[in-house]
């Protein structure tokens, strides 16, 4: 189990001998077997328990129950709902709920449900999850022993595709050579793929392996003028020799390197990180140097004959043209099947929007509905919500549009207040 603890002021909460109170939540409870918990002095202890075979009088534990030592019973409320994206109306796992100015947060399980305990009070709850827009109720009321269901909606943020390539129609802009005096063995290939039928495949282009002392390089064409907080995501797969004395070194394997503004290539990082490094070295007695073209250097080897994604952050070169190139590398002495590279693209977050203008409501009596007018401002979609409240929170989607217009049947025997935002 997990647990937070409260040690109270004696001042503002004072137990019934003068004493301090203490308060023990308890969260995320495993069920299985019987256990108890609770606060012992050496003799006795005040005991709660699950799956009650330990003390037939313990009381049960629960997820989130606050248990009170030195005072009256623990004055709490609940808030709880469920979570949804705004666009499949499916529930969302994982998005973290807190209380805004306290260490206080759980997350959605995989129905999307949240509850939280809070004292009696006025508090904001902020719901993040990567990927989509941040939610903020505000002034929710807590009262003692009364549950605030509050089902919320998360809007993902929009993502934009600067580029991309997955090799079905060819490889338009894209280029292939070797180093001088090395060999190139890259090619489109149907010999496998992540998707659909073709890759770039640097290796034989039969059944056999790649050759001797490859310095292959596959070169995109040039990505102007990148968005910020951009990202390169690829999927490959590799089949290449490494050492057996040292698996984390490779004799041969490949390497991601990017130019920006017609720079030269150099090496970038990976977030998922090389699994090896290239040997300086020929043999375990480093007698001879290593013959490959890049001794030292991070790059992907091994036997890895499943189709895996990686990702390259490239927000450092946001505004720059970059060119992105998949270099391959081998020694003098033994071969393997080679490297496969497939799906690559560069993504961005889309900016802010500007928010609309001049909404107004039309009531169509005749058909029964209402008809909602604003100024656009060139956003890509803007989403209607409603709310109970005028101050808000606004968080019960009603629809979304690409227009500057919406229409929606008239709502039956209820008050609603209604905002438009814009989104990219």
């Amino acid at each position: 189990a997990t647990f937070q603890i409260w040690l109270y002021d004696v001042a503002t909460n004072p137990g019934p001998n003068g004493d301090s109170q203490i308060r023990i939540q308890y969260q995320n409870l495993d069920l299985a077997g019987s256990e108890t918990v609770g606060v012992t002095n050496g003799s006795t202890a005040n005991q709660y328990t699950f799956n009650g075979s330990d003390d037939a009088n313990a009381q049960g534990l629960e997820n989130s129950r606050v248990i009170t030592y030195g005072g009256e019973a623990a004055e709490y409320g609940t808030l709880q709902g469920v979570i949804t994206d705004a666009t499949t109306l499916l529930p969302l796992e994982g998005v973290l709920v807190s209380r805004v100015g306290s260490a206080q947060s759980t997350t959605t399980n995989s129905s999307g449900f949240y509850s939280m305990n809070a004292a009696p009070g006025t508090y904001d709850f902020e719901f993040t999850l990567d990927e989509y827009f941040p939610v903020t109720l505000e002034d929710v009321l807590i009262e003692d022993g009364v549950t605030v269901v509050e089902n919320i909606v998360m809007h993902a943020i929009p993502i934009i595709v600067s580029f991309s390539e997955d090799f079905e129609s060819g490889a338009a802009g894209w280029t292939h050579a070797a180093s001088g005096g090395w060999t190139d063995n890259w090619h489109l290939s149907t010999e496998d793929a992540n998707s659909g039928t073709a890759s770039y495949k640097c290796g034989d282009t039969g059944t056999g392996d790649y050759d001797n002392l490859c310095d292959a390089l596959l070169t995109s064409p040039v990505v102007s003028n990148l968005p910020e907080d951009a990202w390169l995501t690829f999927v490959t797969r590799i089949e290449s020799e490494i050492s057996g004395l040292y698996p984390d070194s490779a004799y041969d394997g490949g390497t991601v390197e990017l130019s920006a503004n017609s720079g030269a290539f150099a090496p970038i990082d990976l977030i998922e990180d090389y699994t090896n490094t290239f040997r300086y070295c020929a043999n375990s007695s480093c007698s001879s140097p290593y013959s490959g073209p890049t001794p030292g250097v991070s790059c992907l080897a091994g036997q890895a004959p499943a189709w895996q994604a990686y990702t390259i952050d490239l927000a450092a070169y946001a505004g720059d043209d970059i060119q992105i190139r998949f270099r391959f590398g081998s020694d003098g002495s033994a071969t393997d099947e080679g490297w496969y590279v497939d799906d690559v693209s560069i993504k961005s977050y889309g900016g802010s929007a500007i928010a609309p203008t001049d909404l107004t409501i039309f009531a169509d009596a005749v058909n029964g509905n209402l008809v909602f007018r604003w100024t656009a401002t060139g956003a890509a979609e803007y989403q209607l919500y409603s709310s109970t409240n005028p101050d808000g929170p606004f968080n019960t989607f009603v629809g979304s549009t690409g227009t500057d217009t919406i229409t929606i049947p008239y709502p039956v025997d209820e008050m609603l207040y209604y905002v438009v935002v814009a989104s990219n």
